[in-house]
């Protein structure tokens, strides 16, 4: 499930940022921004996540939003008598992904292949105008012939098909968001914004590059992928309403302040996301029936402390909820999950009462490493409570947390789940 969160976050992230587009940002007339805009917000949701944003998880506002999101830090412990084999969910569900991003790849590289060999076609290019990767193809028969260059030229020249191009892989990759596609869709529009918007100055008025784009002497060929047309029907009413369009006042860049609060909050979201031990895959692990039996005895106790010196500097210190380096059990987090299987029991009492249901249990993680304020947040009764508390109370040091170069105490949440089978 770790590996889920930064494919959750990117999609969440691209919803976000287009949805400031749609709100604000469309109806303005900085076409040159707003493409840079899509494709620049685009990129950050898809990096972002990835990023490494350890030292913005030191600040305290990061840590507060860490302890309103996570419910826990650490997997859960599944306590069953038997655990059977089950189909791996997630696995599944990422082959099928990846084989229809796959088949979507294929898909892609024979749109171009196609694409190619029909612009090579005489007839494709009889009475039409149209750009592929840079490559200008234009009718010299037509009427307007320069105007029509002017508008190709800057679909080249501005590189508008590697735009296109990463906009047909961010579709491919994240083909079950639609907001992706929206994207897509906008970037093109916002091309024949910028071609319109140069071409028209090479006739005397607005009104006649309109008139030019209605004219019935250019050819409706299909749509083909990555072939840039003067002349498209389904984009025509869009481009004329833009050209008409009085220029949005200096004043509307403004408007684009908005990002910078929302660009803040997903760096926020990003960097407590991150954490090592934010979520992880349930550790099953199954014990016998009776709780007596094969229970090996818990570990010797920690060295005696002064009780009463070490509780008022505890209440002197403050609990981190993110660090630079977490706190870490000797061995890792293998070792704590055998450690807690070998030694948590099923309660007797919630056997006979068929009691099944989540413990999570809140602790602290001492700056020598010691286990201390142990509590159930929310418990399911007949013994569970006491027996979660029991066991994580009787876990060795751990490695302490670390902040700024010091030992500091750590808050951890751990779901006991106890399941009968």
């Amino acid at each position: 499930m770790e590996k889920l969160i930064p494919f959750v976050q990117i999609n969440l992230f691209l919803v976000v940022f287009y949805a400031i587009y749609w709100l604000f940002l469309r109806k303005e007339t900085f076409h040159q921004v707003n493409r840079f805009y899509l494709i620049g917000s685009s990129i950050i949701s898809v990096l972002l996540p990835f990023a490494n944003l350890s030292s913005v998880k030191t600040w305290a506002l990061a840590g507060q939003i860490q302890s309103l999101i996570y419910e826990y830090d650490l997997p859960e412990l599944v306590v069953s008598q038997n655990t059977e084999h089950k189909l791996n969910w997630v696995l599944i569900i990422s082959i099928l992904y990846l084989t229809i991003v796959a088949f979507l790849f294929l898909k892609l590289a024979f749109g171009v292949a196609r694409a190619y060999a029909i612009i090579q076609s005489p007839s494709f290019n009889e009475s039409n105008a149209f750009s592929f990767f840079g490559i200008i193809k234009i009718d010299k028969k037509l009427p307007h012939f320069r105007t029509i260059r002017a508008h190709e030229r800057v679909h080249t020249l501005q590189l508008h098909f590697l735009d296109l191009f990463f906009f047909e892989l961010l579709t491919m990759v994240f083909w079950c968001n639609p907001v992706v596609y929206l994207y897509r869709a906008t970037i093109k529009n916002l091309h024949e914004f910028l071609a319109d918007e140069e071409a028209s100055r090479t006739l005397p008025t607005v009104a006649d590059y309109a008139t030019l784009l209605l004219s019935k002497q250019f050819k409706i060929a299909p749509e083909h992928l990555f072939v840039q047309q003067f002349h498209k029907k389904s984009t025509l009413k869009i481009r004329i309403q833009m050209l008409l369009k009085g220029k949005s006042n200096n004043w509307a860049i403004l408007k684009y302040g908005v990002v910078a609060p929302i660009l803040f909050m997903a760096v926020m979201v990003s960097s407590v996301s991150c954490s090592d031990n934010s979520v992880n895959e349930p550790v099953e692990i199954d014990i016998l029936k009776e709780e007596k039996v094969g229970i090996p005895p818990p570990p010797p106790p920690a060295p005696p402390i002064d009780v009463a010196d070490a509780a008022l500097k505890i209440q002197k210190r403050e609990i981190f909820t993110a660090v630079e380096q977490n706190p870490e059990f000797v061995g890792g987090q293998a070792k704590m999950y055998q450690y807690l299987g070998e030694n948590i029991k099923y309660p007797a009492a919630a056997q006979r009462a068929n009691i099944s249901g989540r413990v999570f249990v809140k602790f602290v993680v001492e700056d020598d490493g010691s286990i201390g304020d142990v509590n159930v947040m929310k418990g399911i009764g007949f013994g569970c409570d006491e027996e979660a508390i029991r066991v994580v109370k009787s876990m060795p040091r751990w490695k302490p947390g670390v902040q700024n170069g010091k030992n500091v105490r750590v808050y951890y949440n751990m779901p006991i789940v106890y399941r009968l089978d």
